[in-house]
């Protein structure tokens, strides 16, 4: 019986390895560009964003997963949040709902299939999450992360890794 659960996780992880190195094939690199949403981009200012966006519903204060006294500012729109380092400038944009698109026009509510036509093949196939990396940043740390629910596209990060949501 052992013997036969060690086969099938074999199996299945050969499977998915043969379909990664498939996918990676198929990516379609990001560029500094993709990461601007609803007229707002990464490093700018809060005020910059204010003015693009008003005021926000809600302001949060987050700390950094691993170095505490790092604190980060988050705003809350209707639609979507954008986060803060503590220098003030704008480090990512969280997309919940249909209203806004990517540049490449990926909406919440895209199918995977969608996905895959718009960015390619992820970097990473993660559940529930897929992600896309900047090919120009050396750390892997700047993303477009989407997230989904039932095969559906339920949020999209776009931004750097330390705060994602």
């Amino acid at each position: 019986m052992a013997s036969r659960k060690l086969r099938s996780s074999l199996l299945v992880a050969a499977a998915l390895m043969l379909a990664a190195a498939s996918l990676s094939a198929g990516q379609k690199p990001l560029k500094s560009r993709d990461f601007a949403v609803a007229g707002v981009k990464p490093s700018m200012s809060q005020q910059r964003v204010q003015r693009e966006l008003g005021p926000p519903q809600a302001v949060e204060q987050i700390q950094h997963p691993t170095v505490p006294e790092y604190l980060y500012t988050r705003w809350n729109y209707p639609d979507l949040q954008v986060t803060f380092a503590p220098d003030g400038q704008l480090t990512g944009i969280m997309l919940r709902t249909q209203t806004h698109a990517t540049r490449r026009g990926l909406r919440v509510g895209d199918s995977r299939d969608r996905v895959l036509e718009l960015y390619g093949a992820p970097h990473s196939l993660g559940s529930p999450a897929w992600d896309y990396l900047e090919s120009r940043e050396p750390s892997g740390q700047h993303l477009i992360r989407v997230e989904f629910v039932d095969d559906r596209v339920a949020s999209i990060y776009l931004g750097w890794l330390a705060i994602d949501g």
